[in-house]
């Protein structure tokens, strides 16, 4: 079973709380039903929705060998990818529950294993998720850069201010798309059909016919492409606010650099960073996601059955997540900040003893 997304229109599961290519949230369809109230009956006020716990694990651990059978069972993994999964550069959701007391009772249990995880709500990573877009700069000073929204409207980043910044190349907005143009070439199939003429004579016509056929290719039918780019997205946390700035290098208006804008949306892209953390000390820059396996940089095969396959029933959903993570990016940036947060707020004792 799956349920459609209100906003893309894509198809998602049945359980999916937000939808995995866009990242929009789905309303609530299930619940009791609501009676009208009786005349002088105040309004019973709706139930909050339920909250989802997600058990998160910190990234880069290193646990005794024989640790690894007991924490692959608690995990439900194989040892093998328990050990890459620790490895791992960047948090990681493992588990997610519907209560808090069995994310909780797992966290204790990998804890007695050696595991550092932690719980997180489903609801305080989508309050992240609450981004300032940035589609355009306003000033760039050296204390400070004022970025504009989409309704002109300025936000100051402080320089001192920031927290964090966490980057990624994301390939996105894949399109099905025909490699041939509408006045693609016919192709003869004459001398394919009936073969290299033997000894002299006039051709009769039915050859003559046959040789002269051609056949343009069906542009619903053939050479279907799957075409995507890779852009760089950077969320800059602060220190004062949970809500980030985010800036996409494809949908950033540079213009307001003046004579220091170049022709590259990437050069760009980079300066403005590096502006940004060029303060001491400067804020760590996270690129985990570049590494995690998530951002898919090689073309898809081509091959004819599955080109005709796609152009009669569409792209296929595997593909769709291949090539469209702006939204897996999303979540992944929110819990890099929320592991940054964690570390800072841990005592300095325990921050010497690791």
């Amino acid at each position: 079973m799956s349920k459609e997304c209100p906003k893309c229109r894509r198809p998602n599961s049945d359980k999916a709380l937000r939808c995995i290519y866009c990242a929009a949230v789905f309303p609530e369809t299930t619940g009791p039903e609501v009676k009208a109230p009786a005349a002088g009956e105040a309004s019973p006020k709706p139930a909050p929705p339920a909250d989802v716990f997600l058990v998160i694990l910190s990234p880069r651990q290193k646990i005794p060998a024989a640790m690894f059978k007991g924490v692959s069972a608690e995990l439900n993994l194989d040892p093998f990818t328990t050990r890459q999964k620790l490895k791992s550069p960047a948090p990681w959701t493992a588990r997610t529950c519907h209560d808090a007391a069995p994310a909780q009772e797992l966290v204790r249990r990998l804890a007695a294993l050696g595991v550092d995880a932690y719980v997180a709500k489903q609801s305080g990573i989508e309050r992240l998720l609450g981004r300032i877009q940035a589609l355009g700069i306003k000033t760039m000073a050296d204390d400070e850069t004022v970025f504009l929204d989409a309704l002109g409207a300025p936000t100051a980043v402080r320089h001192d201010d920031v927290f964090l910044v966490v980057r990624g190349r994301v390939r996105e907005k894949a399109e099905r798309d025909l490699s041939l143009d509408e006045d693609a070439p016919a192709v003869k199939l004459g001398k394919l059909a009936v073969g290299a003429q033997s000894g002299g004579g006039e051709k009769s016509p039915i050859r003559e016919a046959i040789e002269n056929f051609q056949v343009r290719p069906r542009p619903g039918l053939l050479r279907w492409t799957l075409k995507g780019h890779n852009i760089e997205i950077a969320d800059i946390y602060r220190k004062s606010t949970p809500r980030s700035v985010r800036i996409v290098e494809s949908e950033f208006d540079y213009s307001g650099l003046g004579p220091e804008m170049t022709a590259s949306g990437l050069l760009n892209f980079n300066q403005i960073i590096a502006h940004i953390i060029s303060g001491d000390p400067a804020p760590p820059v996270d690129l985990s996601f570049n590494v995690v396996g998530y951002s898919m940089s090689e073309v898809p095969k081509q091959d004819k059955v599955r080109s005709e396959l796609e152009a009669a029933f569409g792209t296929s959903e595997s593909a769709k997540k291949l090539y469209d993570n702006r939204a897996v990016f999303d979540g992944h940036s929110a819990r890099v900040y929320l592991h940054y947060l964690r570390e800072s707020r841990k005592p300095a004792s325990e921050e010497k003893k690791d």
